[in-house]
């Protein structure tokens, strides 16, 4: 019998039942299949809840949406868009594929829940099918799904082709004709021989994400609550609001107060679903590293940590509601519509009630972050009756400019906030700048924050300690090469006790971090952490579009590296083939560097040469003799979009990883490190940067070095401040 997670009769307890469909596929794959197969039923993957998922060591993955539709209430038009027809009023209305929704999962599975997934889908493509997508139609059989989805578009051979390789259709007859076999044949999940792709380090990162895990007690750390986060952590209230100074504790509070609604919760309910809400993509992971602090029983997969538009985009899926997009909406319009029409709109899920799965409970940190709408999209449409809704925030960080009224957010919680004014991460130093700083630009707009309650005991008290801060200004540097100078000088002569792992350098604008990043790389020989792609990868992705025939320039060098590497090999495989396609990456990135510091990095680019197996000659003339064409697809490579790889790589962000940090303010808002490098450059203006500016030094927990490059307008500001601390 296959493993079914959770099991048939814990399924049965659930306050949301399963659907017949669901019921009866779920039985018939424990009855059919041995225990080699590991079946999970509704997973909860951050936001995302598949219907059935298959995993089976060595072999793969099968996804499979359920649908218990009668089709003959249902039409495919030539666009391929699906379309419910009410049989009580022929009320026409288009509704999502369930081959999109399925695909989705898939989708996300590689650009947002599995680490390194989407690296491996990048060097190459094969690696996608590591996952397999079903759909099972439960009052359909295979005649009906053929005579909706096959028959009508018998001419159109690309969408059959790719219904053929990408989808697994079942129908109910398919449980008992063999049909269902025919699908996991088609993916290989019941293949005798095992995947050369589906490695164990890739099973055992599925099995970790899809598996229920019980976090014991005994996990959590000692943390000793000062009064009135206690308050907040056990007041008996459906809803509240907390407010409180940098470093006072807001997310430590929130995540024990979500396990204190949880352990109230699960007495009577033996799967609550709590829903913790951000805006930051990389503030997920910090609060799961809060909430495994937490000293008690829960199964970590309850708590849903999401941010906003992910979660939206999640639902919607998880509902089958297609986004559309009309086609007269173009380029920087589109950001709009989809906020007006969708993120925005609060009667975006009035129709669709019966669909929603509520949460028992929803917190939502950095609510200042929020707008209006999103705070009534929440709690209107997805808190279940008698549930509890929690906000936690500090208005001076509010830097993407949201309304405020009396000096303070705007929420949807009529009740006076509860205030939290004991900060517990900063210095004595650090804290002084801030309300410097908060008395200098935000004496007009905010509230000044009131540490009153400082001195006590408390959490991390340990941190109370003199500090460093420094400030320099630089009006006519070359930011990459002089950041790096500094931030190895302060390690080793001011903060030499900082291991790598504690050290953050924070900037306002991608390129500029990415350009530092890989020459810190380069030069250190060190890791890092980003929040963003690196030239490697970006050079990595765009060759799986490039051809050796269009592309002679490409063929040379590829040609080339195959005579050194694989000379007795004409037949390449495809970890070859990537392999080398991963050489060329490496010594294009290196090489567009090389170009802004060749005095620094020549001898960079040498070992770079001699990794690859060519000479630093042979390589400067094949640059030479094709610059126009590696000049164009460089251009190419720097301008194309890498949202998806940025969204991977701050989803899979974790603080502990032993390396410097390198990221923008607004990716590590709400995120703390012992050392704090901060960039101000010239092209900030006092209007736009003044919170950010406030939030990046409101990281440091000890040390903290602001780096201005000729920003005038912030000097006669930073300055005075810097001063001010230094003598007192």
């Amino acid at each position: 019998m296959a493993q079914l997670i959770p099991s048939i009769e814990t399924i049965l307890r659930f306050k949301v039942k399963p659907t017949d469909g669901e019921l009866t596929l779920l039985r018939h794959l424990e009855k059919t299949l041995d225990d080699s197969y590991e079946v999970f039923f509704n997973p909860y993957l951050n936001g995302d809840r598949p219907d059935i998922i298959i995993l089976r060591k060595g072999h793969g993955v099968l996804i499979i949406e359920v649908k218990d539709w009668i089709l003959s209430h249902h039409y495919i038009d030539e666009r391929k868009k699906w379309h419910f027809v009410n049989p009580h009023n022929n009320e026409d209305s288009v509704e999502k594929s369930p081959i999109d929704q399925v695909l989705k999962y898939k989708e996300n599975l590689f650009d947002l829940h599995i680490d390194s997934l989407l690296n491996l889908k990048i060097q190459n493509i094969k690696n996608f099918n590591i996952v397999g997508c079903a759909v099972y139609f439960h009052k359909a059989d295979a005649t009906e799904i053929e005579e909706l989805m096959i028959i009508p578009f018998k001419g159109d051979k690309r969408y059959l082709d790719f219904l053929n390789y990408n989808i697994g259709l079942i129908g109910c007859d398919s449980l008992q004709n063999g049909g269902l076999n025919n699908v996991l044949a088609k993916f290989h999940i019941n293949a005798n021989w095992q995947s050369l792709y589906f490695t164990e380090e890739l099973y055992n990162n599925f099995k970790r994400i899809l598996t229920p895990t019980v976090h014991m007690m005994t996990d959590g750390q000692t943390i000793v609550y000062d009064n009135r986060q206690t308050e907040v952590i056990t007041r008996q209230v459906k809803q509240m609001r907390v407010k409180g100074v940098f470093g006072s504790g807001k997310t430590t509070v929130l995540v024990a107060r979500a396990v204190q609604a949880y352990l109230r919760l699960k007495k009577d309910n033996p799967n609550p679903k709590i829903l913790i809400l951000t805006y930051n993509l990389t503030l997920r992971n910090f609060i799961h590293d809060k909430l495994m602090q937490v000293q008690q029983e829960f199964i970590i997969q309850d708590f849903i940590i999401i941010n906003y538009h992910q979660f939206i985009n999640a639902e919607l899926n998880n509902m089958g509601i297609d986004i559309k997009v009309p086609q007269s909406i173009k380029g920087g319009e589109i950001s709009a519509y989809l906020d007006a029409s969708y993120y925005s709109n609060e009667h975006l899920f009035e129709h669709y009630k019966d669909r929603i799965v509520p949460y028992d409970t929803i917190l939502i940190d950095e609510i200042q972050d929020y707008k209006r709408s999103w705070m009534n999209i929440i709690k209107n449409s997805f808190l279940a009756e008698g549930g509890e809704y929690m906000l936690f925030g500090d208005v001076k960080q509010n830097i993407y400019g949201n309304p405020i009224a009396n000096k303070d957010v705007v929420t949807n919680i009529p009740v006076r906030p509860t205030e939290l004014k004991k900060c517990y991460r900063s210095d004595s130093k650090i804290r002084d700048l801030t309300i410097a700083f908060q008395r200098a630009l935000f004496n007009e707009k905010y509230d000044i924050d009131d540490f009153s309650e400082q001195n006590g005991i408390g959490l991390f008290d340990s941190f109370e300690k003199e500090g460093y801060v420094n400030y320099i200004y630089l009006s006519n540097a070359q930011i990459v090469s002089t950041l790096y100078t500094i931030v190895h000088e302060n390690i080793l002569n001011r903060i030499n006790n900082v291991s790598p792992n504690d050290i953050t350098i924070l900037g306002y604008t991608t390129p500029l971090l990415r350009e530092f990043d890989h020459y810190y790389r380069l030069l250190s020989r060190e890791k890092t952490k980003t929040m963003f792609e690196t030239p490697e990868i970006m050079y990595r992705n765009q060759l799986n579009f490039i051809s050796e025939r269009d592309n002679p320039w490409f063929g040379n060098i590829f040609k080339h590296l195959v005579k050194i590497h694989f000379p007795n090999n004409t037949n390449l495989n495809d970890w070859q083939i990537s392999k080398l396609k991963s050489y060329i990456a490496l010594l294009l990135a290196t090489s567009e560097i090389y170009k802004k510091y060749p005095e620094r990095l020549n001898e960079i680019l040498r070992e770079t040469c001699n990794k690859c197996k060519i000479s630093k000659d042979a390589f400067e003339a094949w640059l030479e003799h094709y610059a126009d064409s590696i000049s164009a697809f460089r251009i190419l490579v720097n301008n194309a979009d890498y949202e998806f790889i940025r969204k991977n790589k701050k989803m899979n962000f974790w603080m502990n990883c032993g390396m410097v940090k390198v990221s923008t303010i607004h990716s590590f808002k709400g995120w703390e490190s012992q050392a704090i490098f901060l960039i101000v450059e010239n092209n900030t203006s006092k209007e736009e940067f003044n919170e950010l500016l406030y939030t990046g030094i409101t990281r440091a927990r000890e040390n903290l070095v602001v780096i201005n490059f000729g920003n005038t307008a912030y000097h006669k500001i930073l300055k005075p401040l810097f001063d001010k601390v230094h003598n007192t």
